[in-house]
């Protein structure tokens, strides 16, 4: 069946300004073309059947560049749910909760670290139409030392040989990239601004996954630990939060100028911190020590998140992540990490621009997604009002298109 979807106003996932009055011909899983109003009639005799959404707003399927797809961002910590949960019942959770991208607009989720044999077979339900769910590009697990940051997703090695053979398995599972733990983290035991895995490493799995045509990506936070990434020839990076080993804001000018003149590109999850610290702000009740202590740590956090993005967004290379799965980063929640990326400097557009086109030629799948353009994937969202001229209307998705078919209500 042949469609022509009629909107008012059409972003097409590039730099240009939307487009009013257009017509977006779908035929099965692809966009044949796009043509103005004044071309209805002769869609119509083409065998088009036509749409009317002509008070909204169209723009390309979202990408997020950062999830776990296997957590359930409800403030569970990743160890507890691991080890209380079958693998049955992760891979359940895992398939409600990519459902559940797709309907806030999502159309590929990029997973940055989850147990191999769960999200591979997630990715194969997907891709058999066993589930609904948005494209998945996967590195299996994220690399780290053991009893390292992420150590549960099954990515343990601890010299550059055993990185090296752990990328192959990986490659041979079906891998798309490869994921390395450059610094601690949220786990249980680490110390969060500790490096994990060793420069020789890093520079052995960038090295391997460079041969294997993959990319490279390193999760950094600490100013020192992007510096040991970027010196070691990873290509991109994960989070970048500009901070010492008290998450307090430390800038590294020259550093951000290299990263922006080797174009490495950066998926910034400025939204985690933010929805984590949501948890407190509407516990209540009074908060217990304990608590305001993590509140407190986790203000300071995204205050250094918030001003290490500001200043560096006119240079570097932003996609949007979640990071949902994590802490209590829900995976119907996408919109929050543009608006964050809009409000800090960025603007609309640009920001739209990141979740869209600029992610997909990231992520080096621009040649079918990421724009609305002839040729390409119908994966289209539809607004009924325009996020270009006011960023929060990207909360309220109106419908959602992948592969031609609106998959809102699945």
């Amino acid at each position: 069946m042949k469609y022509a979807y009629k909107v008012k106003t059409l972003y097409d996932g590039s730099m240009n300004q939307p487009q009013e009055n257009r017509i977006i011909l779908v035929n099965g899983k692809i966009i044949e073309n796009i043509v103005p109003w004044s071309s209805e009639t002769s869609v119509a005799e083409d065998g088009y059947q036509v749409v009317d959404m002509s008070g909204c707003f169209a723009m390309p399927g979202m990408i997020d560049g950062h999830v776990h797809t296997i957590l359930p961002g409800d403030g569970t910590s990743a160890e507890d749910f691991i080890s209380n949960n079958s693998y049955g019942e992760i891979l359940l959770t895992a398939a409600e909760n990519i459902q559940k991208s797709l309907k806030s607009g999502v159309t590929v989720l990029r997973d940055c670290g989850a147990i191999p044999e769960i999200v591979f077979e997630l990715r194969n339900a997907v891709r058999k139409g066993i589930i609904e769910g948005p494209d998945l590009l996967l590195c299996g697990s994220s690399l780290t030392t053991t009893a390292g940051h992420t150590h549960f997703f099954c990515g343990e090695t601890d010299t550059p040989d055993q990185t090296v053979e752990k990328i192959r398995q990986l490659h041979k599972q079906g891998a798309d990239f490869v994921k390395l733990i450059a610094t601690g983290g949220g786990t249980k035991g680490v110390i969060q601004h500790a490096q994990m895995l060793s420069c020789e490493q890093m520079r052995a799995a960038a090295d391997e996954a460079r041969r294997l045509g993959k990319i490279s990506t390193a999760h950094v936070c600490t100013t020192a630990t992007a510096r040991a990434a970027v010196d070691c020839g990873v290509d991109m990076l994960e989070h970048l939060i500009w901070a010492d080993e008290h998450n307090n804001l430390t800038m590294d000018f020259e550093l951000a100028e290299e990263i922006a003149q080797k174009d490495i590109p950066v998926c910034i999850t400025a939204s985690v911190i933010s929805l984590s610290l949501s948890k407190y702000e509407n516990a209540g009740r009074a908060l217990t020590d304990a608590e305001q202590s993590e509140y407190a740590m986790l203000c300071r956090f995204r205050d250094t998140i918030n001003e290490g993005f500001r200043l560096t967004c006119d240079k570097i290379t932003y996609i949007p992540g979640t990071d949902a799965g994590w802490r209590s980063s829900r995976f119907d929640q996408f919109a929050e990490c543009v608006i964050i990326m809009a409000n800090l400097g960025m603007g609309s557009l640009r920001a739209l621009n990141a979740a869209t086109g600029t992610a997909a030629k990231v992520l080096g799948i621009d040649k079918t997604c990421g724009t609305l353009e002839k040729g390409k994937a119908a994966d289209f969202v539809v607004l009924k009002k325009s996020p270009v001229e006011k960023i929060e209307n990207l909360r309220n998705i109106y419908q959602v298109y992948k592969n031609g078919r609106c998959v809102t209500n699945i």
